[in-house]
């Protein structure tokens, strides 16, 4: 069998299975784990090595796992293999710690900072003059915590976090502040 797995559960994963002498054409595989099936298996044999592909990991939450593969021929015999398999989580929300909801500003240079959160990559600051982000007016990534920055709007903004990993993104809810620099 290949190596052990890992992959996001909005990923696929690959098992390659070097078969027998006694395994003819035709060989089927479906794949369980922890007794559930999992759907989305795909197989393609080429001579006596079999690839399975196990797509539509969302069933699964973040850990490690042990995937049974069972093998079916033409003649119906069928042999099972075990694969570890490891689902990665998404990151967890960075909670937003200042500046606080609500806070005033005239001076253009801010310190945004947030809690780390778990399982992360990189986080992204966002700021918008639209709640919704619909619009982002500004946007940089950064593996701190704290990003300090000139912003060159003025009046009622929005900021927030994206804490990112491979496997996807937390966005935490927005937080507002006034920004009106002296003139």
């Amino acid at each position: 069998t290949s190596d052990p797995i890992s992959t996001c559960a909005n990923g696929n994963g690959t098992v390659t299975i070097q078969l027998g002498s006694s395994w003819g054409n035709g060989v089927d595989a479906s794949a369980t784990v922890n007794g559930d099936e999992l759907n989305g298996v795909t197989t393609t044999q080429n001579g006596s090595v079999l690839t399975v592909e196990l797509g539509n990991l969302l069933t699964l939450t973040s850990g490690d796992y042990q995937v049974v593969i069972t093998l079916t021929d033409e003649t119906g015999a069928t042999q099972n293999v075990t694969a570890p398999i490891t689902i990665e989580p998404v990151p967890s929300i960075a909670s937003q710690q200042s500046p606080d909801n609500g806070t005033a500003f005239t001076d253009p240079s801010i310190t945004f900072s947030w809690a780390a959160s778990t399982n992360v990559t990189d986080y992204t600051l966002q700021i918008s003059e639209d709640e919704t982000f619909a619009s982002i007016d500004f946007s940089q990534t950064t593996t701190n915590t704290s990003l300090t920055t000139n912003v060159s709007l003025e009046g009622l903004l929005y900021w927030r976090v994206v804490a990112n990993n491979d496997c996807g993104n937390a966005t935490g809810s927005p937080f507002n502040f006034t920004l009106s620099p002296n003139s």
